[in-house]
């Protein structure tokens, strides 16, 4: 069923569902197995106001490393009071490293175009026998003064042989004084804040991040955790999931993040990159749900690119909104679901659900769709959407296109759309269940 030129309604999905006595097939979603092991002690902490005067306006690379080193030797956690730390290169950190800032007021500040600060991976930190694990970074806050150093980073957190494990960031500040509210837009200046990759068990939570920075998991990433963040002003994707190669990817939730102003996707998941060698990629069980996404994207707000293997896939309650017209090169969609281009395997279980997808412009999602769904998929669920001021699509012969089910997208359950401009457009190759019932769809909890 489609609603078409309806008042914009405030039910969600599951509402709907309640009031017709029906539920969804469900995976659950376990937000307590994620995260560092220990809790942070301050009353077994060493500040790092004791090493370096954060007062002035001086070199404080080598107290830094002195603070470091210190809490390393005697097995305690970090601590760092209010006041501006300044660093001209990068450090390595420790298997169960602990940093709990007093507040975000302690700001370390990158000079001489610092590109990283707090580091583990094996091209900066021999591994031991065990792998890295319990590590968590909270409250801090982090200027990255200027830097032009591309894919500029506070925190890189890299598994080795084994994956880097439990790990917490939480509640951090990122931004560059010099540009407030802006980024560098250039392709190699992009900066990359937060990176966690080959890892397990992350939370990364609450942390604010600006003028440019963004969020990076995965390759491969299972059990991680990406809510309640703020990004603004993004080069190029706000939170990115992915994984390269044969590698396996899971249990990934992405929610209840806001994202402003992002160059490329608010969020993407799934395979980085069309290369060879992708055949084996894995990906299951991955929900995104309840962000925020606004701005004037090139790509998609919601980007999934799908690889061989996958499964369980749920995009839901999210809001999309484009501020304005789309450029005129692009391809740009609200929320686009498509495939790698080695995969030829049928995706099971996707639900595109309760989302609302506008645009202040017309031809915002110019020759794409709202919501655009393409590739080896059986019995997708794209229902309880709403979707505004879509495009004018070249695809579909100047009809506004605000759901398009492109290439192979059969007996999809299409069901109880709001749709106030257009139809959905169908490619030779995708068909619609007419039977199709939301009970059937894939959910998380």
């Amino acid at each position: 069923m489609i609603r078409s030129n309806q008042p914009r309604p405030a039910w969600t999905l599951l509402a709907a569902l309640c009031v017709l006595g029906l539920s969804l097939p469900a995976h659950a979603v376990d937000v307590s197995a994620v995260g560092a092991l220990t809790p942070f002690n301050p009353a077994n902490a060493v500040d790092l106001a004791t090493f370096c005067n954060g007062t002035d306006t001086g070199d404080d690379t080598n107290c830094i490393g002195a603070w470091l080193a210190a809490g390393k030797a005697r097995g305690v956690h970090l601590t760092a009071s209010p006041g501006t730390y300044r660093y001209r290169a990068g450090k390595a950190i420790f298997q169960g490293f602990h940093l709990q800032c007093k507040s975000t007021a302690a700001v370390f500040q990158a000079i001489d175009n610092a590109g990283n600060l707090f580091v583990l991976a094996p091209n900066w930190l021999a591994e031991g026998p065990t792998a890295w694990q319990d590590i968590s970074i909270e409250n801090c806050g982090f200027d990255l003064n200027g830097s032009t150093a591309n894919f500029a980073s506070v925190i890189t957190l890299v598994g080795g042989t084994r994956p880097v494990r439990h790990v917490t960031i939480r509640g951090n500040r990122i931004f560059d004084a010099t540009q407030p509210g802006r980024m560098y837009t250039a392709s190699n200046q992009q900066r990359q804040y937060i990176g966690v990759l080959h890892a397990e068990q992350v939370l990364i939570e609450d942390n604010a991040l600006s003028e440019g920075g963004r969020i990076k998991a995965g390759r491969p990433g299972r059990w991680i955790h990406i809510r309640r963040n703020v990004l603004s002003n993004i080069n190029d994707n706000g939170i990115t999931i992915v994984d390269l190669g044969s590698n396996t990817s899971h249990d990934i939730l992405i929610e209840d993040n806001a994202i402003f102003f992002p160059i490329g996707s608010g969020i993407f998941f799934g395979a980085d990159g069309q290369a060879q060698g992708t055949a084996a990629m894995t990906v299951h069980d991955i929900t995104v749900r309840g962000n925020t996404v606004f701005g004037t994207w090139k790509t998609n707000g919601i980007t999934g690119v799908l690889p061989n293997h996958t499964a369980n896939v749920y995009v839901f309650n999210n809001r999309v909104h484009h501020t304005g017209s789309a450029n005129p090169l692009a391809y740009t969609s609200g929320i686009g679901l498509n495939r790698n281009n080695t995969a030829t395997l049928i995706v099971p279980d996707l639900t595109t659900a309760t989302n609302d997808v506008y645009s202040d412009a017309l031809n915002a999602y110019r020759n794409v769709a709202g919501i655009f769904v393409t590739g080896g998929m059986t019995a997708p669920c794209v229902s309880f959407n709403v979707v505004t001021n879509t495009s004018t699509s070249v695809f579909a012969s100047n009809t506004p296109t605000p759901i398009f089910l492109r290439n192979l997208v059969r007996e999809t359950v299409l069901e109880d759309n709001t749709l106030y401009s257009g139809t959905v457009r169908l490619g030779p190759t995708s068909t619609v269940d007419p039977e199709g019932d939301p009970v059937t769809c894939f959910r998380d909890e």
